[in-house]
């Protein structure tokens, strides 16, 4: 939570994610990281880097829709993370 609750406010007072986003967004690397520590941290950061640079560098031609600004909401993050958090889980619950 160190990393991630600074993380989520900063991106909240920059009009990146809404509360409601970053709050999920918090959960969730809580998930990861009580199933895969700081290695499962690294994958989901790189995985929300790409998909923010994905989104910034669509193309039209290649039918890639370009980022307009718009506020990444709980919609998107569970779109992005949902999977990785479950899969977290799933390896925390068999190693009890």
């Amino acid at each position: 939570m160190a990393i991630s609750t600074p993380l989520a406010v900063l991106t909240v007072r920059a009009k990146k994610i809404t509360p409601a986003g970053a709050a999920a967004g918090l959960a969730i690397a809580g998930v990861i990281y009580a199933g895969a520590y700081l290695a499962g941290l690294a994958v989901l950061g790189m995985a929300l880097g790409l998909t923010l640079l994905s989104s910034r560098v669509g193309s039209p031609a290649a039918g890639l829709p370009r980022d307009k600004g718009e506020r990444r909401a709980l919609g998107n993050i569970l779109a992005n993370c949902l999977v990785g958090a479950l899969a977290a889980a799933a390896e925390r619950l068999s190693n009890q």
